[in-house]
């Protein structure tokens, strides 16, 4: 496009493009292990994992998969709550050379047995709670590795050497996470270009019926980089994200974790983003600079009695990105006079993979607006009727959307942006 207008309503200190660099996703941890090693990297209630446990134990994982069998290019169900293991999973499954498919851990079984069966899947990472019903969808698809953890594993990554204990025999093939962390493999892990898969990531997309879209590492690196870039008043080394919107969902999994270890931030992890009150300990207790979420994350918490009467110092947060739904124009503006800081409202879709649009951090924010497209994507609304012909400003049409994060295709189903 030549003309791009937006431009002229950016913060002074965002880039109107930016440079992609050639790397995998993991790369982002590699640099904040190196520059912040001693750096809590994840909190989860009283365990704190620090950025040089954190990529230590992603390697022994990777290997252990690899030595496993593994192959290069093949996907990995990752069905976990906000836990540690499901970021020590993540990573080590992409370095491994894996593509994680990450699923609602609260999944039905024929939900789950359904989007397993879609990819042909042999391995699965979850919860040892859920067990029984993780090996009725193994006998029922193609997986042929069930790894399980629990929440209490989280202690031991953070460096208690208490003996494992391992509640119940796992059916063969089967393991538990700390077993396969504890393997010792010294295997070479591939190289990951830019251009490999990182994750399948199941979406209603044009049917409403889920399918996998394709994300590159490319697309995860582009719109990790957007926002890094989009949230100027940021400082790598010194911000705290409450990762309560679920990292199984792309959102979270772009805003809260791949961002956050950009940054290299502290996660505080929150398992359930419905508890108020865990949330509202978490943001006071560590001192949360940011916080992306749903608007109605934000309206329970303007409407908890504790905060409306002033018993929460919530002034830390510094940005909130809103996403999934409108953000109504009074739960914003009376969660930034309890808090200070700024609630932007953003858009996106699975497939860009997480966000093409948000409101400035400092800028001018319109009541009802998705915002201006993000540094390096270009836009146009056009006549739904034949998707050419652009409409006049004030008219409705479809906006046709191309960047840099946008996933290339579904799988078996090219995709339309």
């Amino acid at each position: 496009m030549s003309e791009r207008p937006w431009l002229k309503k950016y913060d002074p200190d965002v880039p109107h493009d930016f440079a992609m660099p050639e790397v995998p996703l993991s790369f982002f941890l590699k640099q904040s292990a190196y520059h912040f090693p001693d750096r809590p990297a994840l909190i989860l209630g009283d365990c704190s994992i620090t950025y040089r446990d954190l990529e230590t134990a992603v390697d022994r994982l990777a290997m252990a998969l690899r030595g496993n069998g593994l192959k290069e290019g093949e996907p990995v169900v990752l069905a976990l709550p906000n836990i540690p293991q499901f970021i020590l999973a993540y990573y080590a499954i992409l370095k491994a050379g894996g593509v994680v498919t990450a699923l609602n851990p609260h999944h039905r079984q024929s939900e789950m047995i359904a989007q397993v069966n879609q990819l042909s899947q042999r391995w699965l990472i979850g919860e040892f709670e859920s067990y029984g019903m993780l090996k009725a969808v193994r006998a029922a698809t193609s997986l042929e590795h069930v790894v399980v953890t629990q929440l209490e594993d989280a202690r031991k990554l953070a460096g208690n050497k208490k003996p494992m204990d391992l509640p119940i025999p796992l059916q063969d093939g089967d393991y538990y996470l700390l077993e396969l962390l504890g393997q010792g493999w010294d295997e070479p892990l591939p190289v990951i270009s830019a251009e490999c898969p990182a994750i399948y990531q199941f979406s209603g997309g044009t049917t409403g019926t889920p399918k996998a879209a394709i994300g590159l590492h490319r697309n995860l690196v582009a719109n990790t980089l957007q926002f890094r870039s989009w949230l100027s008043g940021m400082h790598e080394g010194q911000e705290v994200v409450c990762a309560a919107i679920p990292l199984f969902h792309v959102y979270g999994m772009v805003i809260a974790m791949s961002l956050g270890i950009a940054l290299g931030a502290t996660l505080v992890l929150i398992p359930n983003g419905r508890n108020t009150q865990e949330v509202l300990d978490a943001i006071q207790k560590h001192k949360a600079t940011l916080f992306p979420g749903v608007p109605s994350m934000y309206q329970a918490i303007n409407q908890h009695p504790d905060v409306q009467a002033g018993h929460y110092d919530l002034r830390s947060i510094k940005a909130c990105i809103s996403g999934s739904a409108p953000l109504p124009q009074p739960v914003k503006e009376q969660f930034e006079q309890f808090t200070g800081g700024k609630l932007l409202e953003g858009y996106g879709l699975s497939e860009a993979p997480t966000a093409t649009h948000c409101n400035p951090m400092y800028g001018e924010n319109r009541s009802g607006s998705i915002g201006l497209p993000l540094p390096g994507v270009e836009c146009r609304i056009v006549d739904p009727e034949t998707g050419e012909k652009e409409v006049s400003q004030g008219m409705p049409g479809e906006m046709i959307i191309h960047g840099p994060q946008v996933m290339h295709s579904y799988l078996n189903d090219p995709i339309e942006t």
